[in-house]
């Protein structure tokens, strides 16, 4: 065999050699000479149809901008002024015409990528303007994130939150309840994607957690739901905090309070929502508030109050369909009762009927997926090989993994649309659309936001209502309310319409009176405190004025 492998070898080297020697003996190959240089006229015939190409290609696809993030580049005061002198001379048919903004003309994926950075690193061409360059940063994370370079995508975050650093942006007030929220939402769903979701929930949440009363950080930053994810002290904060401005926090807070196997605690949460729906809704109540309810407290062990809820909920059922509104999700309230159902029957020692009942299912869609988990948990121990059908025939790990697979899928077809990832790149809220706020905001002694109804409500709850520049809207709402009831003495009930964050609901009390929602009462003075920074008083905002004018 050696002899073999020594002899190829050989005629190996040997082929190699003749190869070598056939080129030292090739004939050399003919010399081309160098193209004739352009003259004048042809450099500028060539330049001419380069420039025509060029402008046909924009005039088709738009500028790299628009390419990039489909907003158009950013016009100065006197590049405005320069096209208005132009629009009425000679200039003004070589000027080319303003954009517009246009999402449909943005790229996907690796050309996004490739649009953007022609204009973040190009040193003469690209964008310097920083409130402006940030976006197509971001905005290159995310068309990283459609072309799957999810590490890409985080690199390009940190470098966007590091230019923002250096223009000293990151910590001002305004900054970090517009834009700066963008760099936390892009760089979860990049680690999300990654297999991080407990990485990619921290750094969702951390800004928010710093703006406990500031509406929209609460509202964009609102965590996936991941099957199987640990619940930590600073997620269940979060929902805590985001709770007594937008009351369905308490079910986010309670499905993942039943993940955890946390009964109780979840079931105080869905106990408090359902006392606010109570005290808001006098006529059509969701019957699956009351299901909900009967469920997580039957699996915390308070079977009296479940028993109470779940009639509740059947007799509300009933009466919304003897009404004729009958509810959209009746086929839910019913799957949470027989849920419900399933527990109640082993509490009753009719194991064998709970089993019977709970595998009829091949799934459980409607009861969260914690609380359909902890009937599982009651179900298994002595559980006899036949009745291991359905949830009970797996591993709660391989339904986490399933669920898992599901929701990784439906992100990367989500990822197709071109928009959902472009909606977490928030616009900059200028400082002068807040402090326009003042003057109206802090009018305690006769508000011009409330809408006073023509007949006091028995709860007290009145309409506020805001017309400021849309993301100022909540935050001026919110602190408009607190100082209303710091100028009654009272503390107050809080709740933006999240279709409409111009409207909100609120309810002066105190504790204990019965007109506000007792567990959701929020203390005026640190939304004053917290606030009053981004929305002075006038008498501050004139401080504010003369302080930058001698520091001119």
């Amino acid at each position: 065999m050696n002899r073999f492998i020594l002899a190829g070898a050989a005629a190996l080297a040997i082929l190699h050699g003749a190869v070598a020697q056939a080129a030292d003996t090739a004939p050399p190959a003919p010399v081309t000479a160098p193209p004739a240089p352009l003259t004048k006229e042809q450099q500028r015939d060539a330049e001419a149809a380069a420039k025509a190409a060029e402008l046909e290609d924009f005039r088709k696809n738009g500028s790299w901008y628009l390419r990039c993030d489909g907003n158009p580049n950013n016009l100065t005061g006197g590049e405005s002024f320069a096209r208005l002198v132009g629009a009425v001379t000679l200039l003004g048919l070589l000027a080319p015409a303003r954009e517009l903004a246009d999402p449909a003309k943005r790229q996907f994926g690796a050309k996004g990528v490739e649009a953007c950075t022609r204009l973040i690193d190009d040193p003469q061409k690209g964008e310097h303007n920083v409130i402006r360059r940030l976006p197509l940063i971001l905005a290159r994370a995310a068309h990283r994130i459609e072309a799957k370079d999810f590490s890409g995508a985080a690199a390009d975050v940190g470098k966007a939150r590091a230019e923002a650093q250096a223009a000293n942006l990151i910590g001002n007030p305004y900054f970090d309840r517009s834009m700066g929220l963008s760099f936390d939402l892009l760089e979860s769903e990049a680690r999300l994607r990654l297999g991080d979701p407990e990485g990619s929930t921290a750094v969702r949440i951390r800004g928010a957690l710093k703006m406990p009363w500031s509406w929209y950080p609460k509202v964009t930053a609102q965590p996936y739901f991941v099957a199987g994810m640990a619940l930590t002290a600073d997620e269940l904060r979060f929902y805590d905090q985001a709770a007594v401005l937008d009351t369905l926090s308490l079910l986010r807070a309670a499905i993942r309070l039943e993940d955890a196997g946390r009964f109780a605690e979840a079931a105080a949460r869905r106990e408090t929502l359902l006392a606010d729906f109570e005290s808001q809704l006098a006529e059509t109540r969701e019957s699956a508030v009351y299901a909900g309810s009967a469920l997580t407290l039957a699996l915390a062990g308070q079977w009296e109050q479940a028993a109470k809820r779940a009639e509740e909920a059947r007799q509300n059922l009933e009466a919304r369909r003897a009404a004729g509104k009958a509810e959209t999700d009746a086929s839910n309230v019913v799957e949470l009762l027989d849920l419900y159902g399933v527990v109640a029957a082993f509490h009753a020692g009719k194991v064998a009927e709970a089993r019977r009942v709970f595998t009829a299912r091949s799934e459980w869609t409607a009861p969260s997926i914690g609380a359909a988990e902890g009937v599982a948990a009651l179900l298994l121990p002595g559980c006899k090989p036949e009745e291991r059908i359905g949830m009970l025939a797996e591993t709660r790990l391989q339904r986490e993994n399933r669920q898992r697979e599901r929701m990784l899928a439906a992100l990367a077809e989500r990822d197709k649309n071109n928009r959902t990832l472009f909606s977490y790149i928030l616009p900059y809220a200028a400082v002068s659309a807040f402090e326009a706020q003042s003057k109206q905001v802090w009018n305690t002694q006769k508000s011009k936001m409330a809408i006073m109804p023509k007949e006091p409500r028995p709860n007290g709850l009145v309409a506020y209502f805001n017309d400021g520049a849309p993301l100022t809207q909540p935050d001026a709402l919110l602190l408009h309310a607190a100082l209303m009831a710091k100028a009654q003495g009272k503390m107050f009930n809080f709740f933006v319409n999240g279709q409409k964050p111009s409207i909100a609901w609120v309810r002066l009390g105190t504790k204990g009176d019965g007109r506000a929602t007792e567990a959701l009462l929020i203390d005026p003075d640190p939304v004053i405190a917290e606030l009053g920074q981004v929305i002075p008083s006038p008498d501050a905002l004139a401080q504010r004025a003369k302080a930058g004018a001698a520091a001119k």
